[in-house]
């Protein structure tokens, strides 16, 4: 999967925040869709990620990173906010508004054929590129 990495822009509404599964692998800042294609942006990486940190170049720790509480196979996801990142086809004349798509690898898209509704770019114009969109989720216009 080439999934989308984000990071926030403007900020996502705390109490909409939900616990979704995700496949394995998934990272922090993931663009991702429910099981009923909402779209969303992971606050944590999956329950079962692991990270791993060395100690005066000799120890190698390997700890957990999800969220506590979390389910081994979910990640935090939030539902609204204004995340960037790549968007294929985006430029510095892409307008305000225009919706972006999210494909079947979850990648990020301007193209609608055979694509999921993500969200509307969210720069204003000469701002967004293909490497950096903001996208403001879950909103449609």
């Amino acid at each position: 999967m080439a999934a989308t990495i984000l990071s926030q822009v403007y900020a996502y509404t705390e109490e909409k925040v939900r616990e979704w599964p995700v496949p394995s692998g998934t990272a922090k800042g993931t663009a991702i869709l429910s099981a009923s294609s909402q779209p969303g942006v992971t606050l944590t990486p999956r329950g079962d990620a692991t990270a791993s940190k060395t100690l005066g170049g000799v120890y190698t720790l390997t700890y957990p990173n999800g969220a506590v509480g979390q389910r081994s196979d979910s990640a935090q996801v939030a539902v609204d906010g204004t995340w960037a990142g790549p968007v294929a086809g985006a430029t510095s004349s892409t307008a305000k508004n225009t919706l972006v798509y999210i494909d079947s690898t979850g990648a990020l898209t301007l193209t609608a054929t055979s694509n999921t509704k993500f969200g509307v770019v969210d720069s204003y114009p000469g701002k967004a590129s293909s490497t950096d969109t903001a996208v403001k989720i879950g909103v449609f216009a």
